[in-house]
């Protein structure tokens, strides 16, 4: 139903959600999409037909619930104020699964973090120890470690694949966690090293967390 009707359908009405959102808020929508893991296979076409799916869907629905009272102005009046809240609706939705994204990544970190260690110890590279986490594991989290995975393997530098990795999240502990590794990396730091602290201060700060 999703592919065949909902998506053609949301295609369709793209036109009538670009016309409605401002050209600024186009990238900011893509990526916010990104940063929930694009819910659903949605691309930008499909979530700007959805929202003038649910204006008017909602303005509708206001309309036909308000009109039996004999007020035809007020009816439209409803109507408009419910079309403009459909609007808005899916924002909301989006900005809580993103926000629902980030905070699952930054609560599985401390566990991957130390996972990694201990693969590192055992004698494993980065990359290595990286991917067999990531295949083991599962999350957004898991996914996201996979992606760098696939990046590296057609020749991404791993630096790069990194910085990839703390944009689309925009979680602070992948950012500063990325942000360690490309210095330690380019300054010859052993892994090692880095993994071991990264994961004490990471479970710290959960815990810091935990207690406010």
């Amino acid at each position: 139903f999703s592919e065949r009707v909902l998506k053609p359908l949301l295609r369709q009405l793209y036109a009538f959600g670009r016309y409605l959102t401002p050209r600024a808020s186009v990238a900011g929508l893509q990526e916010k999409l990104i940063v929930a893991g694009m819910p659903g296979g949605m691309t930008v076409t499909d979530f700007l037909g959805l929202r003038f799916l649910a204006g008017a869907t909602l303005s509708g629905l206001f309309f036909a619930l308000m009109i039996p009272q004999g007020s035809t102005s007020k009816a439209l009046m409803f109507a408009a104020i419910a079309f403009v809240l459909g609007l808005y609706l899916p924002n909301m939705w989006l900005n809580n699964k993103a926000k629902a994204r980030q905070k699952a990544i930054s609560r599985a970190l401390p566990d991957m973090l130390d996972m990694m260690s201990i693969c590192v110890d055992a004698g494993l590279g980065f990359e290595a120890a990286l991917q067999k986490v990531a295949f083991q594991s599962d999350g957004e989290l898991a996914m996201e470690m996979r992606r760098v995975i696939s990046e590296i393997r057609v020749g991404v530098s791993r630096a790069d694949a990194l910085r990839h990795l703390a944009e689309r999240t925009q979680v602070q502990d992948v950012a500063s966690f990325v942000a360690v590794l490309v210095q330690a990396d380019r300054l010859g730091i052993a892994i090692r090293n880095v993994l071991n602290t990264q994961s004490v201060q990471m479970r710290i700060v959960r815990r810091q967390r935990a207690e406010e």
